[in-house]
């Protein structure tokens, strides 16, 4: 794989979609990456922590929805890497931001419910 900052007018691109991506201009590539890695963040501290709240019954173990939550943070990232032929760093470092957020939040809410 060529870094974004290496690649030139000459580099082999593997599909329309990575042509595309690399020609969005940096400062915008890393707000979506932001934004990407934030609702991923989001998503992956919501499958982990919002069952036992919502539903007392526990239907899907706390591995189960660790591992699920794991999957769904590194799939995408690395499959959206692969096919766009560009770096997600910014979008890797803003989903773990929101992931420790949401498990400071939900430490914060057992602390204080008393559970």
């Amino acid at each position: 794989m060529v870094w974004d900052d290496q690649k030139t007018e000459e580099y082999p691109y593997q599909t329309d979609f990575s042509y595309k991506a690399n020609h969005i201009p940096r400062e915008k590539w890393f707000l979506y990456n932001g934004i990407g890695g934030a609702i991923l963040g989001l998503i992956m501290a919501l499958i982990v922590f919002l069952p036992p709240v919502i539903i007392k019954e526990p239907y899907l173990t706390d591995l189960t929805r660790c591992l699920l939550a794991g999957v769904i943070g590194a799939w995408p990232l690395k499959v959206m890497e692969t096919r766009s032929e560009r770096t997600l760093q910014v979008a890797k470092l803003s989903m773990a931001i929101v992931f420790t957020i949401g498990i400071v939040a939900f430490a914060i809410y057992l602390k204080v419910s008393g559970a």
